[in-house]
């Protein structure tokens, strides 16, 4: 077994492993609390329409269902770009380049959004600190920077290929 096989092997294992210790627990709770929040929010922006209220409250609650539906959206994207490396390697990855640029595109509104809310939570419950990281989803940072240094790495391997 040639040594670039070996170490695309290891940092695939790597990966597996920051997968289920890091991203799987948050990943959960984010999914939950944005199908929760997908919900709640299109609930009251139908109330708020039936009932004539303010016009703010109805913008942002839909407001509120277009960020739900947008993390479902980055979530899902996440798990296939995690899928597509684990199983397939650097070469199969090269070809969702364009995919994992959305889906971090459709990650920035609601990672803003839960580091914001867990951090007020996380202020006026000071038991709530050693949850701050998975809550925020701050921790997802470190399998993503993998998946972006996996995708530099083929699309690097492609330029020495081609010349």
């Amino acid at each position: 077994m040639s040594a670039p096989v070996k170490k695309s092997r290891l940092w695939r294992a790597t990966y597996l492993v920051e997968i289920i210790i890091l991203a799987l627990p948050t990943l959960a709770i984010m999914t939950l609390v944005a199908l929760v929040g997908a919900v709640y929010c299109a609930g009251t922006t139908l109330a708020s329409v039936s009932s004539a209220q303010s016009v703010s409250m109805t913008l942002l609650a839909v407001v509120g269902t277009l960020t739900c539906i947008s993390g479902l959206a980055a979530i899902f994207k996440f798990c296939r770009l995690s899928l597509v490396y684990i199983f397939s390697g650097e070469t199969t990855l090269r070809n969702y380049r364009r995919e994992f640029l959305v889906g971090l595109r459709l990650a920035i509104a609601p990672l803003v959004v839960t580091i914001g809310f867990s951090i007020f939570a996380a202020y006026t419950d000071p038991a709530g600190w050693p949850l701050l990281p998975h809550l925020s989803g701050v921790v997802l940072f470190i399998p993503i920077t993998h998946l972006w240094l996996a995708l530099r790495e083929a699309g690097r391997a492609t330029m020495k290929e081609s010349g």
